[in-house]
């Protein structure tokens, strides 16, 4: 018994430490799940990724050339390459429609302790402003084609994609902050 009050003494907080730990190994597990799922999703559940695909490509594609018609641009759209008349336009592909980005974002949230609904609000709302975000990025891609067309592929590949993950990693951080 003189052993067991020893360790105790050396480690007064042994069980917070058990407590972290077991929340750590929790959040593993969660992450482990979720790509599991998604794995799953992507692979064998054809149907409903690519259903999502179409749905998320569709918003961006319209929402996008309605926008750029507000502001008083004639648009052209054949398939997923549309744009501004007299420019050469962009293609829509399914790696553009953030759907990968908002799995990552909403599955980090929910492999994080804390409570369900907080977890679903910034999920939710997390989603939601990816999706905005994503869609103010289709179209100044499309304006970039307008007069920078050589501007579109640094643009694309990094100074966007950079914004992007800086945005979600702020609020990966707001979140943890806050629990």
């Amino acid at each position: 018994m003189a052993n067991v009050n020893k360790v105790f003494s050396l480690y007064p907080r042994f069980d917070v430490l058990m407590k972290q730990l077991a929340l750590q190994y929790q959040f593993l597990y969660r992450v482990i799940l979720l790509i599991i799922v998604w794995v799953i999703l992507v692979t064998d559940v054809q149907g409903f990724y690519t259903h999502a695909n179409v749905v998320l490509m569709d918003s961006l594609q319209n929402y996008s050339l309605s926008f750029i018609e507000l502001l008083g641009y004639q648009v052209f759209s054949e398939g997923r390459l549309f744009g501004i008349v007299g420019s050469t336009g962009v293609i829509l592909g399914a790696p553009c429609d953030g759907l990968s980005l908002m799995y990552l974002y909403a599955g980090f949230i929910i492999a994080l302790p804390g409570k369900w609904q907080r977890k679903l609000i910034w999920s939710l709302s997390g989603v939601i402003t990816i999706h905005i975000l994503n869609l103010i990025r289709v179209i100044l891609l499309v304006a970039i084609t307008m007069e920078h067309r050589d501007w579109l592929a640094f643009n694309h590949d990094y100074s966007f994609t950079l914004g992007m993950y800086l945005i979600i990693l702020i609020s990966w951080v707001v979140y943890v902050r806050k629990i």
